[in-house]
């Protein structure tokens, strides 16, 4: 499956899947009554990237989550 034409055969498949439809009793809205291009502006990207943070902070959330403990270790 490749580009665009892979998705929206892959996308059908899973809008009529059984388990999605709960076997066919709740059919979900078309694509083009539930889907909406959006289009972000670079400005818009720029904006949302205030401040990336260090480098530590990312490995220790990323270890809590891991764990799914809340707890601060601080281990060196």
């Amino acid at each position: 499956m490749t580009g665009r034409s892979g998705l929206e055969s892959l996308s059908g498949v899973l809008r009529s899947h059984p388990w999605v439809t709960a076997n066919g009793t709740k059919l979900l809205p078309s694509e083009e009554e539930n889907c909406v291009l959006v289009e972000v502006t670079d400005e818009e990207v720029m904006q949302v990237m205030k401040s990336i943070p260090k480098l530590d902070t990312l490995i220790l959330v990323k270890t809590m989550l891991k764990k799914h403990s809340f707890q601060v270790s601080f281990t060196h």
